[in-house]
C-alpha cells in the first residue's frame, strides 16, 4: 500500500512538472550571431523565417565588421558579436509562428544614419493594436528599449523624421537591432496537447512499474 502511495505521490509530481514546463514561455535573447551570412561585403542575409521561433518579414541580418561605409549606425548598433539586424523596407515586422504568441520584453535600437530618428512599434494581437510605443534613436550608439510587450503575435516597425548625423556617408530611414529578449509562448491548444503527452507517457511508466 505504502509503494502505491509512493508511486502515485511520483506520479503526480512528474505530471506536475510536465505541466508547469509545458506552460512556460521560452526566454531566449535573439543576437542575430548565430546565422551565417554571406561573404563579401557588405555581408548580408535575409533573416529566415523560424529563426529564433519568429517570422521576420523585410529584416536582414549584417555582419558589421565587413559593412563599407563608415561611420554608420550599423557599427554603432552592435552590443553582442558582430552581427546586427536592419529593416530592408518600410514596414518590417515580426510575426508569431503558428500556434504561438510572443513577448518582445526589450531590445537594442539604433539609427542607421539620422540622429533623432522617430521609430513607432505597433504590436497587435489578432488584428487588435495592444501597445504602439514612439521612441528616437541614435545613430552613434543603441538605445536600450523597454518595451514590455506581452502575448501579441505581431510587431511592425516604422520610422520617420531625424537629421543625417553629420559625416555619415549613407542616407535613409533604416534602423538596426541587436539582442532582443523575446519569450515565446505556446497557445493553449498546444499546451493541451504537451499536456495530454504528459499524462500518457507517465501512465504508461506507471503501468510498467
Amino acid at each position: 500500500m505504502l509503494s502505491i502511495r509512493f508511486k502515485s505521490f511520483g506520479f503526480l509530481a512528474a505530471l506536475s512538472f510536465a505541466m508547469t514546463a509545458a506552460s512556460a514561455s521560452a526566454d531566449t535573447v535573439v543576437t542575430f550571431d548565430d546565422l551565417t551570412l554571406s561573404g563579401g561585403s557588405p555581408s548580408e542575409l535575409l533573416v529566415p523565417n523560424g529563426y529564433s521561433g519568429l517570422n521576420w518579414n523585410n529584416f536582414y541580418a549584417l555582419n558589421s565588421s565587413t559593412y563599407p561605409l563608415s561611420p554608420s549606425g550599423y557599427t554603432a548598433a552592435v552590443v553582442s558579436g558582430t552581427n546586427v539586424a536592419f529593416d530592408g523596407s518600410d514596414p518590417a515586422s515580426i510575426t508569431a509562428v503558428a500556434g504561438t504568441t510572443f513577448d518582445l520584453n526589450s531590445g537594442y535600437f539604433t539609427a542607421a544614419w539620422n540622429d533623432n530618428l522617430s521609430v513607432t512599434a505597433d504590436a497587435y494581437l489578432g488584428g487588435v493594436l495592444m501597445y504602439s510605443p514612439t521612441f528616437l534613436l541614435s545613430a552613434t550608439a543603441p538605445t536600450l528599449e523597454n518595451l514590455n510587450f506581452t502575448n501579441v503575435d505581431t510587431v511592425t516597425f516604422s520610422q520617420s523624421g531625424g537629421t543625417l548625423h553629420e559625416g555619415d556617408p549613407g542616407q535613409g530611414l533604416e534602423f538596426a537591432m541587436d539582442n532582443l529578449d523575446v519569450n515565446i509562448v505556446p497557445e493553449p491548444a498546444s499546451l493541451s496537447l504537451l499536456a495530454v503527452g504528459a499524462i500518457a507517457l507517465l501512465s504508461r511508466r506507471r503501468r510498467r512499474a
